[in-house]
């Protein structure tokens, strides 16, 4: 009996020392932080266009502390749609924008 309490003591001291895995269900994923943050830079950009719609390109890994993250935003103004090509650079490291880029197609 002896036996069995240490043996759950040293797994229940084992599982605590390596940490208790936890869920947070609010964290939001890097690309819907930087599309959130592109959607908001191109409304600036062009603030006479209502945003339509917007799609998520990809991702590319410039250097370690340099991220860029790619977005093809849909604007429309008074029956005209242009497409504007929006790009997020972001340090991973530190979480934060570097720059926010903007090329219309």
């Amino acid at each position: 009996m002896k036996r069995t309490r240490s043996v759950v003591r040293i797994l229940f001291l084992l599982w605590i020392s390596l940490g208790v895995p936890t869920y947070d269900g609010d964290a939001k994923s890097e690309q819907a932080e930087w599309g959130e943050l592109a959607a908001k830079q191109t409304k600036e950009e062009f603030p006479d266009y209502h945003l339509v719609g917007f799609s998520y390109v990809g991702k590319h890994s410039i250097t370690d502390s340099r991220e860029q993250f790619n977005y093809t935003m849909s604007i429309e103004k008074n029956d005209e749609e242009r497409q504007v090509n929006v790009y997020v650079l972001s340090n991973p490291k530190t979480g934060e924008p570097i720059d926010v880029f903007f090329d219309d197609l």
